[in-house]
């Protein structure tokens, strides 16, 4: 992988990223590496998983975006190799060699998450779920449109059985164990990791 740094993964990051799954989530602590093992999906979508094919990278607010995501990608090497543009550009987002693109968009306002309706995508990924509201992941549900393998997945911090919750274990039946010191829950076409803890 030129320009991305190799890393070692927690167990439940390495199953997070070796899922094939329709939707996933990571739900853990702070600092037990969302953002991290989020962004990693992301770069298997745009490299490997979705090659030429657009994906979206969501989060609560637009400073997350710039103060957290991009920061954690220059960290890991992806911004060697990919062309970040504004959104003042005509092309925003992220911009791979092969093609492939990561729109940066915010949910912080109905406005914003009603416009995620006129995407076509192959992946998605909603960082922060939990201050997302639920009707943006409804939107981009029925926008994953192309690609080899589509794909959404959420990170978040837990906030008690919310949208999330309801979304991959409270809406669905699904087989529930354990893997290293996380939760699994794991239905036909979605997979939960969860309780990872901070350490």
């Amino acid at each position: 992988m030129t320009g991305a740094k190799n890393y070692e993964f927690f167990p439940a990051q390495e199953q997070f990223l070796r899922a094939d799954k329709r939707y996933l989530g990571y739900i853990s602590g702070v600092g037990a590496g969302k953002t991290f093992v989020g962004n990693w999906r992301t770069w298997m979508n745009m490299e490997k998983w979705n090659p030429g094919e657009m994906g979206a990278i969501v989060a609560p607010t637009r400073q997350m975006i710039i103060n957290v995501i991009l920061p954690e990608m220059r960290e890991l090497g992806f911004l060697d190799d990919w062309e970040y543009r504004s959104s003042r550009s005509e092309n925003p987002g992220l911009h791979a060699p092969n093609g492939s693109r990561a729109l940066l968009l915010s949910a912080d306002n109905k406005k914003t998450i009603e416009r995620l309706r006129g995407l076509n995508l192959a992946w998605w990924h909603i960082d922060e779920s939990r201050d997302v509201p639920p009707r943006a992941r409804q939107i981009l549900i029925q926008r994953l449109r192309k690609g080899d393998y589509t794909n959404g997945y959420v990170t978040s911090t837990p906030r008690g059985q919310n949208h999330d919750y309801d979304f991959f274990v409270g809406d669905v039946e699904t087989d529930e164990y354990s893997h290293g010191e996380a939760d699994i829950y794991e239905a036909d076409d979605r997979l939960a990791i969860t309780s990872v803890p901070t350490d």
